[in-house]
């Protein structure tokens, strides 16, 4: 009997296997389940996805490790959202809204020594989630700033600035 076919099923296989391991689909990130706000990315999570850097911090933040209380000479300021915020994983952590509003901050001349913008985001979450994960006491950090800032908030905003230019 002829077997060509099933090793040539079984190497395709493998193949597929590994292009998809090396395009950083065999490393997926970790959602944990939470009781008050659904879900959240698992604390402490480092992988590339499509050859882009994910960092998840300690605070399930995509955000660099930070100390719970914000250091004096310190501005930290949060970000809460959807995957808008969050980058999504086509998004490396360098180019993360959070990432490029840290270092605009950073460049300027502020009174503060060092900037941290946090970002407690994942996709598909709603603003109440947000609000839930401050109010509930799942971020225990100290703050100086905090905006929230999710996709049907950004069209809201851009419908209102639209409607203003037409009546002006």
């Amino acid at each position: 009997m002829n077997y060509w076919w099933m090793a040539g099923l079984l190497a395709s296989g493998l193949l597929l296997e590994l292009g998809l391991r090396l395009f950083g689909f065999g490393n997926p990130l970790i959602y944990i389940a939470d009781p008050q706000i659904g879900y959240l990315l698992a604390p402490n999570q480092r992988t590339r996805r499509l050859g882009k850097h994910i960092a998840i911090n300690q605070y399930s933040m995509r955000s660099p490790n930070i100390t719970a209380t914000r250091p004096q000479e310190t501005l930290r300021v949060l970000l809460l959202g959807d995957s808008i915020v969050n980058g999504g994983w086509w998004t490396d952590q360098s180019q993360t809204i959070s990432a490029l509003l840290q270092q605009q901050l950073q460049a300027q001349s502020l009174s503060y020594r060092q900037v941290e913008v946090l970002n407690a985001s994942a996709n598909s979450w709603a603003p109440i989630v947000g609000i839930l994960l401050v109010t509930l006491g799942g971020t225990a950090i100290s703050l100086e700033r905090m905006t929230l800032q999710n996709r049907a908030m950004r069209q809201a905003k851009l419908r209102e600035e639209a409607k203003a230019q037409d009546e002006g």
